[in-house]
Parts: structure tokens; C-alpha cells; sequence
């Protein structure tokens, strides 16, 4: 369609351009009261490569849901999702969601962290994963997360 020539094949994916892409960041994990998370965004685009050319996904983890039993801190999601914050005062044992991991292409191998802003070029379109909620029954909602399109 619309000019591909090749399709994906098995092993080491090798495409001929123009390819559609859709990726979607993790989802915030809920708090131990308030489990009210955000969804990771979506980005849809079409992506120009050349012919033979590999390209690094990463999908984005689900932030970790919080507890009303402990008070620890709660994981983000794989590739850059923060902590989820926790309150270990024994009358208030709750914890906020992490929030969730986000997606990625890339044409070098590691999450984003690991690629690093020194390399940012190498990076071809990041679906930001959305925000844990809060930990109590008067805690916020968990943010929406953004997209990012370096071009091709």
C-alpha cells in the first residue's frame, strides 16, 4: 500500500518505506485509594526509512497500582516511567500510582535513557506514557502524557 515494496519479515525486521506506525505509552497505575490513572498516549504516523534499515521498538510498562497495605514507593513503567510516591506514616499506610513507560523507535538499541539526549537523533518517534494517580481519596487524576516526532 502507498508505495511499500517489501513487508516485515521474521528475525531482524528489515521494511522498505513508507511505513505506518502506531504506538502507544504505558498506562499510570492507579493509587491505593484514587484509582483513577491515565491512559499513555497514541501517535499514529506514516515513518520514512530506507530499504533495509532497523529499527528499535520499545513498548512502554504500565506504572505499578499503589496500596492501601504499605506505604512504599511504587515502580514506574519500563522505559522512563517515574515512582509513584508512598506515605509510611502508620496511620496513613497509602501509596501514589507510577507512572507508565513510554514507547519508542529508535535506530539504535536501549531505552530512552540509555540512547540519551546526546543521541537524540537516533530517535525517530516517542509515544510519552501517562501519569499514576495520587494515593488518596483526594488525590488527582494521573496526567496525560505527549508524543514526540523528531521527523525522517
Amino acid at each position: 500500500e502507498d508505495g511499500i515494496r517489501d513487508h516485515c519479515v521474521t528475525g531482524v525486521q528489515t521494511c522498505a518505506l513508507p511505513i505506518l506506525v502506531e504506538l502507544k505509552g504505558g498506562s499510570g497505575g492507579g493509587g491505593s485509594v484514587n484509582t483513577r490513572y491515565a491512559p499513555g498516549t497514541t501517535v499514529i504516523g506514516k515513518l520514512n526509512v530506507n530499504a533495509g534499515t532497523v529499527l528499535y521498538i520499545n513498548v512502554g510498562g504500565k506504572g505499578e497500582s499503589g496500596l492501601q497495605s504499605d506505604g512504599n514507593v511504587r515502580a514506574g513503567g519500563w522505559n522512563g516511567g517515574g515512582n509513584g510516591a508512598g506515605n509510611d506514616d502508620p496511620g496513613k499506610l497509602r501509596s501514589g500510582g507510577g507512572g507508565g513507560g513510554a514507547s519508542s523507535i529508535a535506530l539504535m538499541s536501549g531505552t530512552l535513557e540509555e540512547i540519551g539526549s546526546s543521541n537524540i537523533n537516533n530517535i525517530l518517534v516517542v509515544a510519552a506514557g501517562g501519569g499514576g494517580s495520587g494515593s488518596g481519596s483526594q488525590g488527582g487524576f494521573g496526567g496525560f502524557g505527549g508524543g514526540f516526532d523528531a521527523g525522517s
